[in-house]
């Protein structure tokens, strides 16, 4: 305006309300309801009432959700752990959902509802395998992010039942397959009667004096490679 008269300047949008004129800079700022193409043009009024208009286009990207990592899980076989799990988005939490991409079927998700979620691992003292994790968070845009983590089973020695009948103590469980191995029943280790053993099942034979069996209660526990099974009571 040469002759430095007044012109006013405005800016509009066919959606929403999210360019502003700040003195005679444009800022732009939209939400999560903005998503998608608006048209906006900026107008110069003068005082006459005479205007001209410049167009653009403003593209909202959906907002990407994301999720936070989960290091790897090293559990035993037989003894269950609980993780929880979160997540973030610029729109909110409430419109976020868990799943599974893949993973061992021992391993179930519950869906908080809020942004979080709870993961429970829980493999069966039979389970001899990990494997890899994949979660995966989806927004209200349909926007994913995932976190991938490997579960390790660490080795277990598990007595499920112990019987004798004469002469041979059979002892039930899993993870009997290994190296060096004690067995101790009632303190005493009597390995070395051992005439079959595989991964679920031991089979030892001789008297009850040799194996240290006595009438009534007594206790069997195993070590193997160094790995303590849990304690185990049967009668004669």
């Amino acid at each position: 305006n040469n002759e430095n008269k007044e012109v006013s300047l405005t800016a509009s949008c066919d959606k929403g309300n999210f360019v502003r004129l700040m003195q005679n800079s444009l800022t732009i700022t939209p939400q999560a309801s903005d998503v998608g193409t608006s048209s906006c043009k900026v107008t110069a009024t003068d005082e006459f009432g005479l205007s001209n208009s410049s167009s653009f286009t403003v593209i909202v990207l959906a907002p990407t959700p994301s999720i936070t990592p989960i290091p790897d899980q090293e559990i035993k076989a037989g003894e269950p752990k609980v993780i929880r799990i979160m997540a973030n988005d610029p729109s909110g939490s409430n419109g976020l959902k868990f799943s599974i991409s893949s993973g061992p079927s021992f391993v179930t998700l519950t869906d908080n509802g809020n942004g979080t979620a709870t993961l429970l691992i829980a493999p069966s003292i039979s389970q001899s395998q990990g494997g890899k994790v994949t979660i995966e968070v989806t927004n209200s845009f349909g926007q994913k992010a995932n976190t991938s983590f490997n579960i390790l089973l660490a080795k277990s020695v598990v007595i499920t039942a112990a019987t004798y009948t004469k002469p041979n103590l059979f002892v039930a469980g899993n993870g009997f397959q290994g190296t060096n191995i004690i067995i101790q029943v009632n303190g005493k280790d009597v390995a070395g009667f051992i005439v079959n053993r595989v991964g679920t099942a031991i089979t030892l034979k001789g008297t009850k004096k040799k194996l240290n069996l006595k009438s009534g209660s007594n206790q069997i526990n195993i070590i193997l490679d160094g790995v303590v099974s849990n304690s185990f009571n049967f009668d004669v």
